[in-house]
């Protein structure tokens, strides 16, 4: 079902405006244009039949960035004596 996928690099400034890489921008592409296909009904009675409507062959994913990392936040324990 799946041609090709594509993956290309997205830059960016970083907090000290330096270009970076922050993320990758993702493109799929199929061998059928089954991306946002549809039916139409001929009549308000589905029995009567309908036809395809074709979709597209790529599915753009858009841009995924890169995680940061990092430890994360973690519970503040209150310590009594």
């Amino acid at each position: 079902m799946i041609k090709s996928i594509e993956v290309q690099p997205t830059f960016g400034k970083n907090r000290d405006e330096i270009e970076k890489q922050v993320g990758h921008k993702l493109m799929i592409n199929f061998n059928q244009p089954i991306v946002d296909d549809s039916i139409e009904y001929l009549t308000d009675k589905k029995s009567d039949g309908y036809n395809v409507v074709n979709g597209k062959k790529k599915l753009d994913i858009g841009i995924l960035e890169i995680q940061k990392g990092g430890r994360g936040n973690t519970a503040k324990k209150n310590h009594r004596i």
